[in-house]
């Protein structure tokens, strides 16, 4: 795939989006909104705090809200995702709750499951007893990492913890590591480290990189899902729409195929 710039590009490129993310959709039994497939999907997200574990929880939720029902369980305890929507962030077709450390996170999963199409759980991003609980349940598990020696270690216990629990659950939990906040102009001999280390210990790795940009701190700062920005106001709005429409589309076909999405890496 090809990624231009220009209106004209980016105008297709959201059209070819739409039209994919149909199609995997209908194999994952999810149709229009509001369709309830029998088999619900459930994101985890895990990993130590300060990688763009939320950022990457609220851009997917975001972005597939566009195509279904999404409900997002932030199991944080900074409830970053909960303040967004408490403070105006709000979209069509998005709910967001929050886990209670004194309540059972399995509990709210099996409630809220039930009210949408895809589920995503933003865990605290420790290994505990809530993280595990999340993977268990998973369909997917997605580890942002930063791709610094610290962030490699923390991967590196996500991944031991959703293999204990393949143990547990008698099944193969799919999981990938998310680069998160990657610079756009250089790739750091640390980042090529990490993504050799990656490969040569089998663990597989998601194609989109999450660019560090203005914009998707804006969402926080201005309380709006990445389409509700204004680009008068923040830079780079079109490239960081694409960076999340490529993540979207990544993650879709990965829970349809297991496989990564050959594509063009957006940045």
């Amino acid at each position: 795939m090809i990624v231009t710039k220009s209106r004209m590009g980016m105008s297709l490129f959201r059209g070819t989006i739409a039209t994919a993310l149909a199609y995997l959709f209908s194999e994952l039994g999810i149709g229009s909104i509001g369709a309830r497939p029998k088999g619900l999907i459930v994101f985890g997200l895990v990993v130590a705090g300060g990688s763009g574990k939320s950022t990457s929880a609220l851009l997917l939720a975001t972005e597939l809200a566009k195509q279904t029902d999404v409900a997002v369980i932030d199991a944080d305890p900074n409830t970053p995702i909960a303040k967004w929507a408490e403070r105006g962030g709000s979209m069509e077709n998005l709910t967001v709750h929050t886990a209670d450390q004194r309540n059972s996170l399995m509990d709210a999963i099996e409630e809220i499951q039930t009210q949408s199409s895809i589920l995503i759980i933003d865990t605290e991003g420790v290994a505990d007893l809530r993280a595990a609980q999340a993977i268990s349940m998973s369909d997917f598990v997605v580890v942002p990492s930063q791709g610094t020696a610290l962030d490699q270690d923390n991967a590196a216990n996500a991944i031991r913890l959703i293999k204990e629990q393949e143990k547990v659950s008698r099944r193969e939990i799919p999981h990938a590591v998310l680069f998160t906040r990657v610079s756009a102009a250089i790739r750091s001999r640390g980042m090529k480290a990490a993504e050799q280390q990656l490969e040569k210990s089998g663990i597989p790795t998601f194609n989109t990189r999450i660019i560090e940009r203005e914009a998707f701190k804006a969402m926080f700062a201005f309380n709006k899902p990445l389409g509700a920005l204004n680009s008068r106001d923040v830079s780079g709005l079109d490239n960081a729409q694409m960076n999340a429409m490529s993540l979207c589309i990544e993650m879709v076909h990965k829970l349809t195929t297991g496989s990564s999405t050959p594509q063009e890496e957006v940045a």
